[in-house]
């Protein structure tokens, strides 16, 4: 109820609103800005005044609120008063660096997360200092105002009202009568309202009440973080270099003249650099540079050193050094302006413009020749590198289109701010970008707000662009009416499918897929049905085709018919039967006469057997095998699916194979569209083992589980931990039939002598298992849930790669992209533990905002290591901080360890229809979309109206439209 105006711990201004963390502790009582004369204890003033109106919190609630504020702002309990009288205070100052740590409680956030900008200061603006009055009007405004209301500078905040009311002539009277806001309203007089007016006026230039808008810069302001576009190294001692912050640095590119003089046996260390490598040679004569380069401000960085011992006294070496044609360094002299022989003399030439696509530089001698090590291009970040900075990844898109967890679309059509051009820049400076507000502030908000005026669909006349619909990922049945479905693409089988079918099909053994070019993803599973194959990949089907077809001769007796004699009925008999399961489908006249052929032409030259591999070949490496190419029936948009098609999709939903003979038969009987014998079926095809091992390799795709290389460390722990992953799986959905929610809390395993130590477990197994895996049952506390085991741990091993997987599937939230000038954090810096060390990674607004909805999931698990193996501190200093929050789900608020973030898990309504969704995904092939909604509406109540199940999950997608149905044509 709070956070939205008072922030998370009262410390974030996230809507302009006061912070708590400003309340005096010793003030008791509170007035309202609209009732000076009504001053109330904490808990009166909460149930007649928030949030945003009286009764929302009463009673018990306000009592609860109250409480919670005080332990935190450290505000003594207030003594009952008939006729309580505000204490006249002063504002406090601003924000310590450290807010005081709140109680521990369910619905708070971890006072880890940023912390709020500090009033400004009284620095007179850039431009020069301020006339007496008018600082005097600025210090007065900071010191009784602030910036939580009003903004810095009067128009931001959530009340925008300050500038108008100067025009109407209210401003006196009412900042007399009323300001400051819940403080002491008689400290701002008559004298201390006009000097306030006296410097609004002068700031914004007033005439007749309105602000004059603030013109768009022609050339951006230097910006706080420069981006680098190129870098130049001209001599690291005859070698590329990588320099000690990543930067990689090649030798001698673009050299046009000169010499070389390399004394990189010699020095071993340049003062004034970190960069040594970069100093070992230097690079002497006039010389002329020139770079690709888009269009742009640049600053340019040089590098200069003197080795040679002849050169050792101040003007010895003197140079000028031209960019763009035009002098930017002057009478560079490296011994002269350092002291020093081996000193690193480093300038840098700012604001170069560079409008051709090219910038050229040359380096010309004044007194003997120049010398130079390196040089870095760096590009001055203008209004459009700031926006892809600060916001492209929450409303990314060249037109502003994004849409996601974080931004919905900045076009005309959808962007709620962005219909005044004062409210835009307002709600920028005080809530953009997401969990950074106030970090683009002033000329930065009005920079932005205009670029985004200028440059979208729907302002300044640019056309509009059509955004698809947003897909709510637990479907809406009220969207239901005639079956409809999403555009399916041709689907080619995987390699885990192929396996499988040559198996079923043939009786064969053997690893025919090693070295398979990769399957294509979508999602998290490895599913084919994104473009078309590679050259390379059509030659490895024939090669495998011909490994397989020469193992299934030595396998005849299990797949091939009873035949009197082995001739060309023998043949046709084998394509009735193999060719029918491996189309999925009847072979067609024309096919059995081009197999037959090609049968016919081995035979006759060598053997049955060869003519029979020849033949196995040819189906194996047909399309027909290799591609799911479902029609459907009918003349619809939307079509239900064939009844051998729906067989072929059941069968690799749930085989990863072909049909079997019973499925097929319905098919040629037309049963399979009958609802009732579909889900007789579907129960007969979960009851085969081939269906426990699709359950677990869902399972294993959906969590990025990787299989164990052999020979690395600890493998057979690993490989025992990977058995014990998959075997409880398989008890979960099939001898528990358990709901989705148990994934996150099982508590039993089944592990072997290497994995009994590498959980822990102690005691004796409560159920005899298979293969020396016995039943045991773990400590809750530590390994429950499957995000506490091994297998994910070791596959997703950082704290944001575990989160990221959280906050995208199973919460099925968007992360967009990481920026590309987004390195990873520094691992070295001395003092810091794993997590303050992630922290720097956040503290940039552009990356924090989507850090803050991962990080925070993926520490509590950081009491497991990269093996999965428990731990209780980082390395053999830092404790383990496992506290975590969640941020914009259905489950928000804080929580400690695996088992707590589990717990959230496991009744989260938003993970239980994302995890219907991620099956979705697997059953049909594709992601969902906006004319899937019914299904996944479908698919969810239907699994939940009749248990919950994982079971019942997977049944119930099998009968929505659009697992039975295909759309012919691409909406």
């Amino acid at each position: 109820m709070c956070v939205g105006c008072h922030g998370i711990d009262g410390v974030q201004n996230t809507n302009g609103s006061s912070a708590l963390y400003l309340l005096n502790p010793s003030r008791a009582s509170y007035g309202h800005s609209s009732q000076p004369a009504v001053m109330q204890s904490l808990e009166d003033y909460i149930e007649d005044w928030m949030p945003l109106g009286a009764g929302v919190c009463t009673g018990a609630c306000a009592t609860e609120v109250a409480a919670y504020i005080r332990s935190w702002v450290g505000e003594p309990e207030p003594e009952p008063t008939a006729n309580p009288q505000p204490t006249p205070t002063s504002i406090p100052s601003p924000v310590p660096s450290t807010p005081p740590t709140p109680a521990p409680t369910p619905t708070s956030l971890p006072t880890s997360m940023p912390t709020p900008t500090p009033l400004p200061s009284t620095t007179p603006s850039p431009g020069g200092v301020l006339p007496p009055l008018i600082q005097a009007g600025k210090d007065r405004y900071l010191e009784t105002c602030g910036t939580a209301c009003h903004g810095s500078v009067g128009l931001g905040g959530a009340y925008q009202e300050i500038i108008s009311a100067i025009g109407d002539g209210d401003f006196l009277v009412a900042t007399i009568e009323r300001m400051p806001w819940m403080g002491d309203v008689t400290r701002c007089g008559a004298n201390c309202a006009s000097e306030i007016k006296t410097w609004l006026e002068y700031e914004h230039d007033l005439k007749n009440g309105t602000p004059e808008p603030t013109p768009t810069p022609t050339s951006p302001a230097e910006p706080e973080e420069i981006r680098y576009v190129s870098y130049l190294a001209v001599n690291v001692g005859g070698g590329d270099y990588t320099g000690r912050d990543g930067t990689e640095y090649q030798a001698d590119f673009g050299f046009s003249g000169g010499g070389t003089s390399n004394q990189e046996g010699i020095i071993v260390a340049v003062p004034n650099t970190e960069d040594d490598g970069l100093f070992f040679t230097e690079r002497w004569g006039e010389s002329e540079y020139e770079f690709e380069v888009p269009e742009g401000y640049y600053n340019v960085e040089f590098g200069f050193v003197e080795l040679v011992q002849t050169h050792t006294a101040a003007g010895a070496r003197v140079f000028d050094v031209l960019i763009e044609g035009e002098p930017r360094l002057s009478n560079v002299d490296p011994v002269g302006e350092t002291g020093s022989y081996h000193r690193a003399l480093i300038k840098e030439a700012e604001a170069i413009w560079v409008g051709d696509g090219a910038l050229s530089i040359e380096m010309r001698a004044v007194v003997f020749n120049p010398t130079l090590s390196f040089i870095n291009i760096k590009r001055a970040e203008n209004t459009a590198d700031k926006y892809a900075r600060l916001c492209s990844n929450c409303h990314g898109g060249t037109n502003g289109e994004g849409r996601s967890e974080l931004g919905d679309a900045l076009t005309a059509g959808k962007c709620s701010s962005c219909g005044n051009r004062t409210g835009l820049i307002n709600f920028i400076d005080s809530q953009m970008p997401f969990q950074f507000a106030h970090a683009c502030e002033g000329e930065c908000a009005t920079e932005i707000a205009d670029y985004i005026l200028d440059n979208f669909a729907g302002y300044q006349g640019r056309p509009d662009v059509n955004l698809p619909d947003f897909l709510d990922k637990g479907g809406d049945v009220t969207a239901c009416g005639v079956p409809d479905s999403g555009f399916s693409t041709l689907r080619r089988i995987a390699s885990v499918d192929y396996a499988r079918m040559v198996h079923d099909l043939l009786a064969v053994e053997g690893d025919f897929v090693r070295g398979f070019s990769s399957d294509q993803l979508v999602g998290n599973f490895f599913i084919n049905s994104t473009r078309a194959p590679e050259f390379n990949q059509v030659k490895q089907y024939f090669e495998a085709a011909s490994q397989v077809a020469e193992a299934a001769l030595m396998t005849k007796s299990q797949w091939m018919p009873n035949c009197a004699s082995e001739n060309e009925t023998c043949a046709e008999a084998i394509i009735e039967s193999i060719g029918r399961r491996a189309y999925r489908r009847p072979v067609s006249s024309d096919e059995r006469t081009r197999l037959l052929t090609v049968f016919r032409s081995a035979y006759l030259a060598e053997s049955f057997d060869r003519g029979v591999s020849t033949l196995l070949q040819a189906i194996l490496s047909s399309p027909q095998f290799l591609y799911y190419i479902e029609m459907g029936e009918g003349q619809g948009q939307v079509r239900p699916l064939t009844h051998y098609e729906l067989a072929g999709r059941l069968a690799l939903f749930l085989w990863r194979s072909v049909p079997d003979e019973e499925l097929l038969a319905l098919a040629e009987s037309a049963q399979l569209h009958d609802d009732q014998i579909l889900r007789t079926q579907v129960n007969r095809m979960l009851d085969d083992e081939r269906a426990k091992e699709v359950v677990s390799l869902f399972h294993e795709q959906w969590m990025r589980i990787q299989e164990p290389h052999a020979g690395t460390e600890d493998y057979d722990k690993q490989h025992a931990a990977l058995e014990d992953f998959r075997r409880t799986v398989g008890a979960l959905v099939f001898d528990d039939n358990a709901a989705y929610s148990q994934l996150f809390t099982v508590d039993f395993g089944f592990l072997n002598d290497a994995t009994q130590s590498f959980y822990e477990v102690n005691g004796g197994p409560v159920a005899v298992g298979e293969d020396g895996f016995d039943r045991y049952e773990l400590n809750p506390n530590y390994r429950a849930g499957l995000l506490t085991r091994a297998p994910f741990l070791r596959s997703n091993h950082s704290p944001t790669t575990r989160g990221l997987f959280l906050r995208e599937q199973v919460l099925c939230g968007v992360i967009p992209p990481a920026p590309p000038t987004v390195g990873e954090p520094d691992q070295s810096v001395p003092g810091l533990n794993p997590r303050e060390i992630f922290k720097l990674h956040t503290e940039d607004p552009g990356c924090g905002g989507c850090h803050t909805l991962m990080d925070p999931l993926g520490f509590p698990l950081d009491n497991f290591d990269d093996r999965g193996m428990w731990r209780e501190i980082y390395g053999d200093s830092f404790p383990v901080d496992d506290s975590g929050y969640f941020l914009k789900t259905d489950v928000d608020g804080a929580f400690s360890g695996a088992q707590g973030l589990q717990e959230k898990l496991s009744v989260s309504v938003d993970v239980r229809e994302c995890y219907t969704y991620q099956w979705f995904q697997f059953a049909v092939g594709r992601t969902p979309s906006t004319q899937d909604t019914c299904s996944l509406g479908q698919a969810n109540d239907t699994a939940y109206s009749e248990g919950g199940t994982i079971q019942d999950v997977i049944r119930s997608i099998v009968m929505s439209d659009a697992f039975r149905h295909r759309r012919a044509v691409s909406p």
